[in-house]
């Protein structure tokens, strides 16, 4: 199609900066912004297209209707409240008539959700089959390594009940949504980022409401296509018709990552060739190693402590708390925020400080002394917590500031980088069965791992047979 554009993105390259370029010379060329539609497969994506337009603009986010993810696009055009949309506590309901187990919340980080609870597993097939537009019976053969403890026969019948109950209750999800949304958006401009990512379902909705633009713009990097297992259609993808430009230089990847980099990603047999170069005149480094424990986490620079899957993140903890350094995990700040508010009230007043702290006796014993440090009142914290806290101060660490590490799957840092990665190469069960079948996907979600690295990667050796060869 003449008025599809599509820029390929490998990682460091700028991708997202080129899109806000676009952005910036439609805007400069005087089209309105409620004509411009930016949507992505993340919300981060495009809300920072949202405020780059309301900076530079002046614009109030109001007057940017279409900056939103698909299904946020398809919740607002249909005009759906908050209440008609289906959550936890409907799950739940339906749970107690199958007698089905459902979470509080499904965990999408690492390929499969973590959740062991059947219902939330029927609920990823159902979800499954619909975003890869395929029949049940397609869903439940290529998640056979999922389903081995499941019965097909409930799984039919949690459907059926699913269909009846959002019936009745004038309920839909978020699938409903982009099902329901028909019209095409009446715009002139459209730009998608992430596109690698999107299902076969919002393909299918991309086409019927964007794609009668006049510009369409089209980015992503089927390189790093690594969402695959909840519906990505990498294909779609691959397969879009338009004028094709490459990225060709990163800014963030050293020539030495570059090299452990290209040699992953040239073992995808489906993908789209590229070249691009690494970060001018920065070397960086690769070093294997046996153990994470051999890697000091003190050295200087942002790290991303990496696991394949989500209970192999815990090696990182306790690796963090013997080195004496602060982190997060998962996104959260891993030292107590009201910990801190009660160190900090303890020592202002044990100084002699003025006012008062309602907040230093939290965590003190009883009848403990207000002349004695705070480790020594505040048995009310754990001997452990207090002990890591007291050798993060002794390295010269303030408890309150944003930690420089942190620790995630690798699934959960796409889009992320720090000037050091840490790399564990094992993986569960169930993903190394997963990679047999289909080792270009594998492929992705490692090369995405290693590509995160800014100055230095390090790898970690398998501790068994089951894990990914660097």
């Amino acid at each position: 199609m003449s008025n599809v554009k599509i820029v390929i993105g490998p990682p460091g390259t700028g991708k997202t900066t080129e899109l806000l370029n676009i952005l910036d010379k439609e805007f400069e060329a005087g089209v309105p912004p409620d004509r411009i539609c930016f949507t992505s497969f993340t919300k981060k994506a495009a809300t920072e297209a949202q405020d780059r337009a309301c900076e530079r603009f002046s614009f109030e986010k109001a007057d940017l209707p279409w900056f939103r993810t698909l299904h946020s696009l398809a919740f607002s055009r249909l005009g759906l409240r908050r209440e008609e949309v289906m959550q936890g506590k409907h799950y739940r309901e339906i749970g107690r008539y199958l007698n089905l187990v459902f979470g509080t919340k499904a965990d999408i980080e690492e390929g499969l959700p973590t959740s062991r609870f059947t219902g939330d597993r029927y609920t990823f097939l159902d979800g499954f089959a619909r975003a890869r537009c395929i029949t049940a019976e397609q869903a439940w053969d290529q998640c056979a390594g999922e389903a081995d403890e499941l019965n097909w026969y409930e799984f039919k019948r949690f459907q059926a009940t699913l269909k009846t109950f959002k019936a009745e209750r004038n309920l839909v999800d978020f699938t409903d949504m982009m099902e329901m949304d028909q019209a095409p958006l009446d715009v002139d401009v459209v730009i998608v980022d992430e596109a690698q990512d999107l299902s076969s379902l919002q393909w299918a909705y991309a086409r019927r409401i964007l794609f009668n633009a006049k510009r369409i713009y089209i980015a992503g990097d089927d390189d790093q296509a690594i969402f695959q297992w909840s519906g990505a259609d990498v294909k779609g993808f691959q397969n879009l018709n338009g004028s094709r430009t490459v990225l060709h230089q990163s800014h963030r990847v050293p020539s030495a990552v570059h090299k452990v980099a290209e040699r992953i990603v040239n073992q995808i047999k489906h993908r789209t060739p590229k070249t691009y170069l690494p970060k001018a005149g920065v070397t960086g480094s690769v070093e294997y190693h046996a153990s994470p424990d051999d890697v000091d986490l003190t050295q200087p620079g942002t790290w991303l402590l990496l696991a394949r899957n989500t209970h192999l993140l815990q090696q990182y903890v306790g690796m963090c708390r013997a080195q004496g350094v602060n982190y997060s995990f998962r996104g959260d700040p891993a030292v107590n925020s009201s910990h801190i508010r009660s160190i900090q009230a303890w020592e202002a007043r044990r100084a002699g400080k003025p006012g008062t702290y309602p907040e230093a006796d939290e965590y003190a014993a009883p009848g403990a002394s207000k002349d004695v440090i705070w480790h020594e009142a505040m048995t009310k914290i754990s001997l452990d917590e207090r002990e890591w806290y007291i050798s993060m101060l002794r390295r010269g660490e303030k408890l309150s500031r944003t930690p420089r590490i942190s620790i995630g799957t690798i699934h959960s840092v796409k889009g992320g980088e720090a000037d050091n990665v840490l790399l564990s190469t094992d993986m569960s069960a169930r993903t190394w069965h997963g990679a047999q079948q289909d080792p270009g996907a594998e492929h992705r979600v490692w090369y995405v791992g290693c590509t995160r690295a800014k100055q230095n990667l390090h790898i970690i050796a398998p501790t068994g047979r089951m894990g990914y060869e660097v």
